[in-house]
């Protein structure tokens, strides 16, 4: 599409068929500043002229609309192209779902009669059906307590609402959600990302402050991506637009063939070098052709790596680039075991390494070797604490084992002593038993013989009563034969 046609294709009107995807269109981006809120937003171009702001979300990984009055454009009725109605039992209310030309997405809307405009909603169980889509120019008709309003669509699919009883039916603003967000809670300063867990060395924090948060760039395969630089991790995370969700999506892990996100060698373009006090080191800046920055590096000839700096008294001054020489940047320090290392341009002005050969007689060209830039020195730092915390929790484990083998050790040893403890008792308890058993034999024994002599005791006492008895039994017959007698001498005299 040539530019002449570009200008007149966005001059034109959006046209939407109730029930079809969103039409892919060509996406203008531009970075602003929220003057209120002081965060970088994106801004989409609409085919009209107007501007929807999105801001990125670091707790939602995403980019989500710009909540800000002042930037949002206002959305009226003719951005809205309505689908269908439906009956929303939980609100007791009609629900539209329209199309946003302006968000990219189906939303749901009901019409308050009230103030005689549409009110966006969030209903998750009302979900979205293609197939429900209703055609003609009639949508919908909706009748209020004095007021019926029929909801139509216009030649190009967007909504146009007809009252009986009002005569203006001119397209009035939409109450959206993000509208709704700012009337209940008011417009909120942005707050930078905070970083705690990464230290300044080599002075890292210092070059994230001369960074852009927000980047757009367009890869070979003609695909816009918008770059959100993470502090975190010391590189730009890559989010694309997804036209037919209005959404964003992380794409930074997805490989592209016509994309690289890792610098290497050969993006790096040496302008000119300079001594710094801080590093004691010299420091190369180059232009990375593929962050389009210019960034500081030094050589590290233990590793023959490039590894990325920042010193920000090191101002870099255009005006020293030399295309010709990049100021000899050698390691005489290193000639006895390393040999003397030179660092200097290609024939394509691309960073290259030179190393002098004592077999040969002259400089060799070194191979590339992976370049250590800030975002590498942060995952090595992050492995590093890592590896740290694994070996604590290791060494925290082996002494936790050796607590418990101590512990173990004592138990054991407890134990023997209570178990000779209680094999003690159990003797003094057998000795006790067979104590209390002989005492129970003897006074088993002393009860038979007391036993024995009650019974002897008794029988004497019986032969006593019964020789007593024989007595007075015998002196009754003696006493009855005397009486007998002297009776018998009585008669007799």
């Amino acid at each position: 599409m040539s530019v002449s046609s570009e200008i007149s294709a966005s001059k034109l009107p959006y046209v939407r068929i109730p029930g079809s995807k969103p039409v892919p269109r060509l996406l203008k981006w531009t970075i602003f500043k929220c003057s209120f809120m002081k965060i970088r937003t994106i801004g989409l171009h609409h085919p009209d002229g107007r501007l929807y702001f999105f801001e990125f979300c670091q707790g939602k990984d995403t980019f989500v609309p710009h909540v800000c009055s002042a930037c949002l454009p206002i959305i009226t009725e003719k951005d809205l192209f309505p689908d269908y109605i439906v009956w929303a039992e939980e609100i007791e209310d009609y629900v539209i779902f329209a199309f946003s030309s302006m968000s990219n997405k189906m939303e749901q809307f009901v019409y308050s009669f009230e103030t005689r405009r549409f009110v966006e909603v969030d209903l998750p169980e009302l979900v979205y059906n293609r197939g429900d889509a209703t055609t003609g120019d009639i949508v919908a008709a909706l009748y209020g307590e004095n007021e019926t309003i029929v909801i139509e669509r216009d030649e190009n699919g967007a909504m146009l609402i007809r009252s009986f009883v009002h005569k203006d039916n001119s397209r009035k603003p939409v109450n959206t959600l993000v509208m709704q967000n700012i009337e209940k809670n008011g417009l909120q300063v942005g707050k930078d990302e905070e970083v705690t867990d990464i230290s300044n060395e080599f002075g890292y924090l210092d070059y994230v402050e001369t960074l852009p948060e927000l980047k757009i760039k367009t890869c070979s395969a003609n695909r816009t991506s918008i770059h959100v630089f993470s502090k975190k991790t010391g590189r730009y995370l890559k989010y694309h637009y997804v036209i037919n969700t209005g959404s964003f999506i992380n794409t930074s892990n997805l490989d592209c063939s016509n994309c690289n996100s890792v610098t290497s060698e050969k993006y790096l373009l040496p302008e000119y070098s300079v001594y710094s006090k801080a590093l004691d080191a010299r420091v190369i800046h180059c232009t990375n052709n593929l962050t389009s920055d210019i960034e500081q590096y030094t050589f590290n000839p233990d590793t023959n790596a490039f590894e990325q700096v920042y010193c920000k008294e090191l101002v870099y001054d255009p005006n020293r680039f030399n295309r010709a020489s990049l100021a000899a940047y050698v390691f005489p320090e290193n000639v006895a075991n390393n040999g003397t290392v030179i660092i200097s341009r290609d024939v394509y002005e691309v960073i290259q390494k030179e190393k002098y050969s004592i077999v040969t007689d002259e400089y060799v060209v070194l191979p590339a070797a992976p370049v250590k830039t800030f975002a590498v020195r942060i995952q090595e730092e992050k492995q590093k604490k890592l590896d740290e915390e694994e070996q604590q929790k290791v060494l925290k484990t082996q002494e936790l084992e050796k607590q418990k083998d101590g512990q173990i050790v004592i138990m054991e040893l407890e134990m023997k002593e209570m178990t000779t403890l209680l094999e003690e008792k159990d003797t003094r308890i057998k000795m006790h038993v067979e104590k209390h058993r002989d005492k129970e034999c003897e006074l088993e024994l002393v009860r038979r013989k007391l036993d024995d002599c009650v019974v002897r005791m008794q029988g004497a006492f019986e032969r006593d009563i019964k020789l007593e008895e024989a007595k007075v039994q015998a002196s009754r017959e003696a006493k009855k034969q005397y009486e007998n007698l002297m009776t018998i001498l009585g008669e007799k005299e």
